[in-house]
């Protein structure tokens, strides 16, 4: 992904010397209800059947995070790696959101 000052240019390919290639997307997004009428088929990707064009729109808002720790979990090798430095890492609370929703906080889970 491009990103110019606070907003996201454009996604793309990038190698390993691409300026960004140390961005990745956290995977959290707010979307306003005019964005998510945009999706007209009930099968789609946000990222490329929307976010493309939102950012041609310049309508994407970037928060880089600085050097902060990002582990992709979706496998079990990498989530077992969270697993371990977990621990090691977290220096203040968090909030987890699981894919269906479910926000994850201490020993509660609320579903929202």
């Amino acid at each position: 992904m491009d990103v110019a000052g606070s907003r996201i240019a454009g996604f793309h390919d990038k190698g390993p010397n691409h300026p960004c290639a140390a961005l990745v997307s956290g995977g959290v997004h707010m979307l306003r209800r005019a964005v998510v009428d945009r999706i007209a088929a009930t099968v789609c990707s946000i990222e490329t059947d929307i976010f493309h064009d939102l950012a041609r729109q310049e309508l994407l808002a970037a928060h880089v995070a600085g050097d902060a720790y990002f582990l992709d979990i979706g496998l079990p090798e990498p989530l077992d790696q969270a697993r371990r430095d977990g621990p090691r890492l977290i220096h203040r609370g968090g909030a987890f959101f699981d894919r269906d929703g479910t926000l994850n906080r201490g020993d509660r889970r609320l579903k929202i």
